[in-house]
Formats: structure tokens, C-alpha cells, sequence
């Protein structure tokens, strides 16, 4: 949460406290797990959508395409389990138990192996056990104890750095300094993406892959994969993500009209009362559709019993350094977003 400039103390001991545990890593004072595979961390220096799941599920999927037999390994951040918990190709993947994105992964059509875990390492071995060649994790730049071979950091493009001061005040987890480990740096835009060198680059790392994409969104489909056609159709539409007005725009980008839309809290719970709201707004509002994110979808599908449910997500279409982050990962014909 941005508390504004009252809580700069706050962000001035979060930033001591970040600047000592970077220095215990950088230095070897601590010590990270070392990474018994080819291993991919994905993150990014801000709290909140930044578009690093639709990078990871993208670095997933070339790897699968590549013929490589990759794992996500993830924290499982807002599950309602503790420990490790691993699944295994072809298992069932409920949200309640590994975590909306590792869901949302999964359900997107990526049957790997997954680990869940608090303590990363031990998820690491877990996957290792399976015969996997490779991790991807996800949301993992600052989480230091486990090793990896490539550092990607995924940046908003047209505000890298959020307001530019560490939370409480802002929103970074670490100061733009951090850079200066990633391996690559992801500029994600929302809109048209911008090719030119930003003038920081240099400053925060000059020796770092330069990668830009644009979010392009995915064809609208109803929960059982069927096109949907959302122009001219009346929709509510419901989003429990870090920046849900950015959804509410592409949705109207695709030529729906909103009669409805309800924010909800990043990785929210579609419990009773949620599901109950919702259906009494769809119906009090005349929606026909309710669309929803593909986070959502994977909570909502078991549950929902109102007006048609349809998914719509977004996907990175890279627009620079797609050729040189194949060579990075050894994986032949570059990196593309999945055909629509």
C-alpha cells in the first residue's frame, strides 16, 4: 500500500533493511542454495502487476516448445496451505492449495510440474527429484536464498520504477540499484512499446539483456475454450488484480459495453458472498457476458452459476532482444508470444 510522503521514515528503514540484506548476499555473509538445475528467476523491483506471470507462463512455454522438460517453482502466494506441495503432471491444480498463479499457469494449458513452497530450496529439490531440466520461478528477484542462472526483472515500461521510492511510501521492494544483478531486464508495456534505450540504462545496468514487449490481448473465450465475441454484447466485467482499470479498458478496447464492473482486491477470494454480489450485479445491470481474468476464471469455474463466464488475459508480444533471450535460455527460434 502507498501511504504517501508521511511514511517516508517507514520506507527510509525498509531501504536500510533491503540495502543489509543485499549487501549479506552480495558479500557471501549468507549463503543461497545452490540451483541443481538450469534455473530461471523471475521478478520484478515492484509490488503488484507488472506483467511478471505472463512472462513466466511465456518462458515456460518456449522451454516446453524447445523439447525441454521445465518446472514452476513458486511461492503459491495466496493459498490457504503451508509447506511444500508438489504436483505432478496431469494432477489437479485448485488455486486453494498452490496459489492463484501457479492455477492460472497450469489452467492456461502448461501441464509441468509444479512446487510450492516457502522455503524455495526445498521446492528446488523437490522438482530436481522429478527429473526436470530446468525451473522457471516466479516472483523470485528478491527472494535471495535460492540460486539461479538468469535473473529476469519485468518493469512496467512506462513507469519502470513506480513513483520512485520504496514502500510504504511507493511502491518498490528494492531501490532501481538492484538492477545491476538481473541478467535481463523486461520492459512490459501496456500500450505501444518503446524501442529506445531509456536514459537509466545505463546508470542501473549497461551490461543486462534489454528486453521490450507489449501486452496483446488474448481472443475472449468462454471457460471451455469456445471464441467468444464481446463487441456490442453488455457485460460486467470483474477483475481481482493489482491495476484492474487497465483491464476495464481492454475490455472496452475490444467493443463491449461495461453496464457493470467491480474491483476487487489483488488475489481476492471468490468466496459466497463475492460469487453473490456478483451474480446480483450481472443480473440487476442486464449483464449477458461477465468477463473476467484468467486469475479469476480459475477460482470462479467451479462456483459460478450466473450469466456466461468469459476469460480474457494478456500475453507479452516481444518487440526487442526476442532473438538474444532464445540464446540465453538455449532454446532455438527466439521467443515469441503463443499464437492466438
Amino acid at each position: 500500500m502507498n501511504l504517501g510522503p508521511l511514511a517516508s521514515p517507514l520506507a527510509g528503514l525498509f531501504g536500510l533493511g533491503v540495502l543489509l540484506r543485499r549487501a549479506a548476499y552480495d558479500r557471501r555473509w549468507l549463503d543461497a542454495a545452490p540451483a541443481p538445475v538450469f534455473t530461471v528467476a523471475v521478478g520484478g523491483l515492484e509490488v503488484g502487476g507488472t506483467g511478471k506471470t505472463p512472462v513466466t507462463e511465456l518462458l515456460l512455454g518456449a522451454l516446453v516448445s524447445a523439447g525441454k522438460k521445465p518446472a514452476l517453482l513458486s511461492r503459491g502466494y495466496g493459498r490457504q496451505t503451508r509447506g511444500l506441495l508438489l504436483r505432478r503432471p496431469g494432477e489437479p491444480m485448485p488455486p486453494g492449495r498452490f496459489g492463484d498463479e501457479p492455477a492460472m499457469i497450469v489452467g492456461g494449458g502448461l501441464d509441468v510440474p509444479v512446487a510450492v513452497s516457502e522455503r524455495r530450496p526445498l521446492g528446488m529439490q523437490a522438482l530436481a527429484a522429478q527429473g526436470v531440466d530446468c525451473v522457471v520461478m516466479d516472483d523470485a528477484f528478491s527472494h535471495r536464498p535460492q540460486a539461479r542462472h538468469l535473473d529476469v526483472v519485468v518493469l512496467c515500461g512506462e513507469a519502470p520504477f513506480g513513483n520512485g521510492h520504496l514502500m510504504p511510501w511507493g511502491s518498490l521492494r528494492e531501490p532501481a540499484s538492484s538492477l545491476r544483478r538481473a541478467s535481463v531486464v523486461w520492459l512490459h508495456f501496456r500500450g505501444a512499446a518503446v524501442l529506445d534505450e531509456p536514459a537509466w540504462w545505463r546508470r542501473y545496468c549497461p551490461k543486462a539483456l534489454r528486453v521490450v514487449s507489449e501486452a496483446t490481448p488474448s481472443p475472449a473465450a468462454s471457460v471451455s475454450g469456445a471464441r467468444t465475441e464481446l463487441a456490442g454484447r453488455r457485460v460486467l466485467v470483474a477483475a481481482g488484480i493489482a491495476r484492474p482499470a487497465e483491464f476495464f479498458a481492454v475490455i472496452e478496447g475490444m467493443g463491449a459495453t461495461l453496464v457493470a464492473r467491480k474491483a476487487l482486491s489483488d488475489h481476492a477470494r471468490y468466496d459466497a458472498a463475492v460469487v453473490g454480489e456478483l451474480d446480483r450485479l450481472g443480473t440487476a445491470s442486464g449483464a449477458e457476458l461477465v468477463v473476467v481474468t484468467p486469475k479469476a476464471a480459475v477460482k470462479l469455474r467451479p462456483v459460478w452459476r450466473g450469466a456466461p463466464l468469459v476469460v480474457v488475459g494478456t500475453r507479452p508480444t516481444i518487440r526487442f532482444g526476442g532473438a538474444e533471450l532464445a540464446r540465453l535460455l538455449g532454446v532455438p527460434g527466439g521467443v515469441v508470444a503463443p499464437a492466438p
